[in-house]
């Protein structure tokens, strides 16, 4: 297979980006007048946004610290760096962000996770080239690496590369990335289904994005050439199942958080998905939110939470039923038919059960 990097239109995908943040944001705070860092892992139904969200923060948070810094102290004592350690994992118990402060780190959250379905060697490039002027070593990688899901094998093949040395100028780096990329091609994961993800929140029209659309040829899911010892699969597993240990370097609140996250897979997320709801407001996501709101409410957000507060405020299923059927689907016209109505009233039963 012939080594492909996909040139991508940066002024489009950016276009895209800022649609697909503005569509989201303006849906969770319609009701949240900030978000928390609970809700950040499940902002939105693609999970690698949500762990570059994360990623994006405390980037920044780190570079406040660090500006904290002052010659007059000296913060390498035991007891300060103890000190500080426990400010940051109290701080990271109580995030709170207003989406002024939001948007930026989803925006660039969302822009970066497709950068690195289209071509994760623009990604990689964009990381070494924020470490010029410190030097470029595998530790910043490996801290990252907690971060990525999408196209994870390139990562882990740089960073062993990288372990060679302690550390590399950014031109070393760049070389070295470009040796990885063109040695494990064959591991570039299928962005057909990936893509899909967003599509099916923004519809997103790859011509406008690939410059060159007869590239998009990347790797799709063939079941008669599996890749050396990796179907995309067998890749994606391996990515979930590793992600455990990557997650040891978070602070202890998110860390559990994660880690929960990952518990809910196989026969547990099964379970979970028929658990009961304790609160219709509180378990919605975003994008059932949206959807819920175009399609059965005709765009009235108000509506929406008003009919979630008093269908948590019912007594029995029958109520809660009585009332969608006989208030909301009637005034609102449903189609009872549609896959929203079906999700709905679904919520709606396990709310009760």
């Amino acid at each position: 297979m012939a080594e492909e990097v996909l040139p991508i239109n940066l002024a489009a995908l950016e276009n895209y980006a800022q649609a697909f943040t503005r569509k989201l944001s303006d849906y969770f705070f319609i009701d949240h007048p900030f978000i928390e860092g609970k809700d950040i892992l499940n902002f939105c139904d693609i999970k690698q946004i949500n762990l570059l969200i994360i990623k994006h923060l405390f980037e920044k948070w780190q570079a406040e610290n660090n500006r904290l810094e002052s010659p007059y102290f000296d913060y390498q004592n035991v007891q300060v760096q103890t000190a500080l350690k426990s400010f940051m994992n109290i701080l990271s118990q109580h995030i709170q962000i207003t989406k002024h402060h939001f948007t930026p780190l989803f925006y660039q959250a969302t822009r970066d996770a497709l950068i690195l379905i289209l071509n994760p060697k623009l990604f990689y490039q964009a990381e070494i080239h924020q470490l010029r002027v410190e030097g470029v070593s595998a530790n910043h990688f490996k801290q990252i690496a907690k971060y990525i899901q999408f196209n994870k094998e390139i990562l882990r093949n740089l960073i062993a590369r990288l372990e060679r040395d302690d550390t590399f100028s950014d031109l070393d780096a760049l070389r070295i990335l470009d040796e990885v990329y063109h040695e494990n091609r064959h591991y570039i994961e299928p962005m057909d289904w990936r893509i899909k993800t967003f599509s099916d929140i923004l519809p997103l029209d790859l011509d406008t994005i690939i410059n060159n659309p007869d590239l998009a040829s990347r790797p799709t899911l063939d079941e008669s050439k599996p890749t050396p010892s990796s179907t995309a699969e067998a890749t994606t597993a391996k990515v979930i199942e590793d992600d455990h240990d990557d997650l040891a370097d978070l602070p202890d609140s998110l860390h559990a958080r994660l880690k929960e996250e990952h518990a809910l897979k196989g026969s547990i997320l099964d379970s979970f998905q028929q658990s009961k709801i304790e609160k219709l407001q509180n378990f919605i996501s975003i994008n059932q939110k949206f959807q819920f709101i175009n399609q059965l409410f005709k765009g009235d957000s108000l509506a929406f939470n008003n009919a979630l507060d008093r269908l948590d405020n019912c007594q029995t299923l029958g109520e809660a039923l009585a009332l969608v059927k006989q208030d909301y689907a009637v005034k609102y016209g449903w189609n009872w038919e549609s896959e929203e109505s079906d999700n709905f009233l679904d919520l709606v039963e396990r709310r009760f059960l």
